[in-house]
């Protein structure tokens, strides 16, 4: 008679971590968790089916193969990202250089419009004096 009892007990207590999951919300706002339905003073919220645990070798071969999947696509985005790190810098030094040759090409430009201006002053200044030394000659008092 033990046997029978003893076995059935552990049969039992493997299927007790599998079933269904009660959240009993109660008046006062309180959240219980129960593997049995909800009391008549409070409302159930989620009935959650809870599956029984797998084997602990299937467990541990679907944890490894989990761990391969991740560190598969952690490599994938640590390479996507050095990629595009370096497409990002690459970008970054063009974006000098062209910043760096339109400054030096504002210096040439100002500094040719500069030489511009100062040869047009200087022929402005030529013209005064040619104008000057014109009346002078003209004058019958001279110069």
């Amino acid at each position: 008679m033990r046997v029978p009892v003893l076995t059935v007990l552990i049969l039992l207590s493997t299927q007790a971590s599998a079933g269904t999951l009660y959240k009993c919300v109660g008046a006062d706002g309180k959240i219980t968790f129960s593997d049995s339905a909800c009391q008549a003073n409070t409302r159930a919220e989620r009935r959650l089916e809870v599956p029984p645990p797998a084997a602990d070798s299937t467990r541990a071969a679907r944890l490894q193969a989990e761990s391969e999947r991740l560190a598969e696509a952690n490599a994938e985005f640590n390479k996507r990202y050095a990629e595009r790190s370096k497409a990002d810098a690459e970008d970054a030094r063009r974006d000098a250089e062209r910043w760096a040759a339109r400054q030096e090409a504002e210096r040439a430009a100002a500094a040719a419009r500069q030489r511009e201006q100062e040869e047009l002053d200087r022929q402005a200044e030529l013209m005064v004096r040619a104008a000057r030394l014109e009346r002078c000659r003209r004058s019958r008092f001279g110069c």
